[in-house]
């Protein structure tokens, strides 16, 4: 299933606008399944820049590189980087299309 929606950065809390020139992303609702891959907080915690930017939500691991520059909230996903960014993540109200799209980046899970 493909869907088309506007990327959109919040200027406020609750206040959605379109970025200054708005696109169209193709999101794809993904069955993909997590990979059987293991890392350890200190790993993730190598990869923290814009050009090289991992991040753990909910006990697995993302590479978010390619996407960081895309990102419809700006800079704010490198606050993320490097570390266990569930709380961040889950304190902006992301919709279940940006949930999907994040399944797309995981490369593996949490080393407990």
């Amino acid at each position: 299933l493909m869907l088309r929606v506007f990327a959109f950065r919040l200027s406020s809390p609750g206040l959605a606008v379109f970025a200054d020139r708005p696109r169209l992303l193709n999101v794809r609702y993904s069955t993909k399944a997590t990979p059987d891959v293991y890392f350890t907080k200190e790993e993730v915690a190598k990869h923290d820049t814009e050009d090289d930017c991992w991040m753990i939500i909910h006990n697995k691991v993302y590479d978010v590189t390619e996407y960081a520059g895309e990102h419809p909230g700006g800079e704010v996903i490198l606050d993320g980087a490097g570390k266990d960014a569930t709380d961040d993540f889950e304190g902006n109200e992301h919709s279940d299309a940006a949930r999907e799209l994040l399944s797309e980046f995981c490369i593996g899970k949490l080393k407990e």
